[in-house]
């Protein structure tokens, strides 16, 4: 009897086991069933449009006709503050320096890591665009890009940027850096990046100023060498009575220890007598001039005697 027993022991172990493993095989097919019933919690695809959307508008702020400013109410923290006021400074720095972007074109919005949180999505994203200033030629065209990480908020009609940070802009980063160092405290740090940004624009001005004042100064230079550089006006006549004086007096003596050999070249015949006609001649002694000495003199009217 009691063998029997524990025969029927055994067999009530068995089936409980076989029952057992048949029901946790079949939930393990239930669960795979659901598992591929159940739709993604995002798409890449809606993600990536809501990307371009956002930047394409996002990147408007640096046209130079637009008036877009932010305030720490349009982002979730300091960072994606401060990349937008660093679009907000570009635009102006270049309406000083370079008379405003004119154009900017959003070319491509490269999603290349996305991952789900608790009720939110990172997204890392390269961003690449173009802008042009004064004319728009190929010379005043700059091509460029970033890589940004994005915040969105998951509901249930879509997506929404909460979020951004500008992590590889090398001037964001300084920006950040900056900021970060010389805030106190989280209450000020608003504060002191609206502060950092606006003596970023009045760098910006004072470079403007200081080119128009180098202009400035370049063009005086330029004027008063041209002043220097300008003949002197000087009234003169010419007197015809004084050029045939010469004439009658000296023309034809072969040296007189001022001009050489006036009777035998007719050079050095007109030459002293247009002197003489200019009055260059009136008491001119070659013995008396007060540029050069006596001694020199003596000198220079042996040589013309002799060599000249």
């Amino acid at each position: 009897m009691k063998k029997r027993i524990i025969i029927k022991q055994g067999t009530v172990m068995g089936i409980l086991s076989a029952v057992f493993f048949f029901a946790v095989e079949a939930n393990l097919n239930l669960l795979n069933v659901h598992a591929s019933e159940v739709p993604k919690l995002h798409s890449e695809e809606a993600v990536q449009n809501v990307l371009e959307d956002f930047f394409e508008d996002f990147l408007d702020t640096i046209l130079a006709d637009s008036s877009r400013d932010y305030s720490n109410d349009d982002f979730a923290t300091i960072n994606g503050y401060i990349a937008a006021k660093y679009l907000v400074a570009k635009r102006e720095g270049n309406k000083i320096l370079l008379d405003g972007i004119q154009a900017v074109s959003l070319e491509e919005v490269v999603l290349e890591e996305l991952l789900e949180k608790d009720d939110s999505l990172e997204a890392a994203a390269y961003v690449k665009y173009e802008y042009s200033w004064g004319s728009g030629s190929q010379e005043d065209t700059c091509r460029t890009g970033s890589l940004y990480q994005v915040t969105l908020a998951k509901s249930n009609e879509g997506y929404k940027v909460l979020d951004l940070d500008d992590i590889e802009n090398d001037e964001v980063q300084m920006a950040k850096d900056s900021i970060c160092i010389s805030a106190q405290n989280s209450k000020d740090i608003y504060q002191r990046a609206d502060e950092y940004f606006d003596k970023i624009q009045q760098n910006a001005k004072d470079m403007t100023e200081t080119v128009v004042d180098s202009k400035a100064i370049e063009t005086e230079i330029a004027a008063e060498n041209e002043a220097l550089c300008a003949p002197a006006k000087i009234n003169v006549s010419y007197d015809t009575s004084k050029a045939r004086n010469w004439r009658y007096k000296s023309g034809d003596q072969y040296e007189n220890y001022i001009f050489k050999r006036t009777a035998e070249h007719y050079t050095n015949f007109v030459s002293p007598c247009v002197w003489a006609g200019y009055g260059e001649a009136d008491g001119y002694n070659i013995l008396n001039s007060p540029f050069i000495n006596a001694a020199v003199c003596t000198a220079l009217k042996e040589r013309t005697a002799s060599d000249y």
